[in-house]
């Protein structure tokens, strides 16, 4: 059924000035209704029209309002910044520790050192169909980078050394130079950050091969485990 009612509050306004102006040049009951009803409903509109406009009125107001307000604060930041810069530059060049209570603001706090990152969590390393193996794991935060290293363990079950095999800021990464002829291979995960500060290596995923092939899971993460296949993330190849 088609809607009687127009949706748009501007469309349906319109609608009524038309109806109501219909409604004016014809006898009301023709159509069933009276002509107190037809002077009601012209009284309506016009109401709801005047509310609609004042209400417009009152938007562009406030947008007005606080586009102005805005402008001011930021003015006045840049005006508290550029005084409090003054201060520090007086309070340096004459060693007077005392100029900061008599400015009434505090002295300047020396930035702290960024805390390491968190160890990722690998989720459970994932063999593709032709081939590769796709690594993915939790993020360790905004900036952080990470190094994934493979270790092969080989068909007299020897475990070699790790060696790293991707730098990427990626959560996802697939190793697409899988050694042949060994027993597994193991992977592990670290985050680093641009100050040098490092995690923990992530508890090693490993992918065992043979006449019959298994999976060894890492630590579950209990808030991302299952979501080792999910498509559509962004991820790198190894080198």
């Amino acid at each position: 059924m088609a809607r009687r009612a127009k949706k748009g509050e501007a469309d349906f306004l319109n609608q009524c000035m038309v109806l109501a102006g219909k409604w004016d040049k014809i006898d009301p009951a023709l159509i069933g209704l009276s002509s107190q009803f037809v002077g009601s409903f012209e009284e309506k509109r016009q109401a709801a029209t005047d509310a609609a406009r004042a209400a417009e009125r009152a938007q562009n107001a406030l947008a007005n309002a606080m586009l102005r307000k805005q402008i001011a604060m930021g003015a006045l930041r840049a005006s508290f910044g550029a005084a409090t810069g003054q201060i520090d530059a007086h309070a340096k060049a004459t060693g007077d520790a005392g100029v900061y209570p008599k400015a009434g603001i505090p002295r300047p706090e020396k930035p702290g050192k960024r805390p390491a990152p968190p160890t990722p969590v690998l989720r459970r390393p994932r063999m593709l169909g032709y081939g590769p193996v796709e690594l993915s794991f939790t993020p360790s935060g905004e900036g952080a980078q990470y190094e994934v290293q493979r270790s092969v363990i080989d068909l007299d079950f020897r475990e070699q050394p790790w060696e790293t095999i991707a730098h990427t800021g990626h959560k996802r990464v697939r190793d697409r130079r899988v050694p042949r002829g060994v027993y597994a291979v193991r992977y592990r995960v670290r985050a680093r950050l641009s100050t040098g500060r490092q995690s923990d290596w992530c508890v090693p995923g490993q992918v065992t091969f043979g006449c019959r092939q298994g999976v060894s899971e890492p630590a579950a993460d209990p808030n991302q485990a299952g979501n080792g296949g999910r498509a559509g993330q962004r991820g790198q190849d190894a080198a």
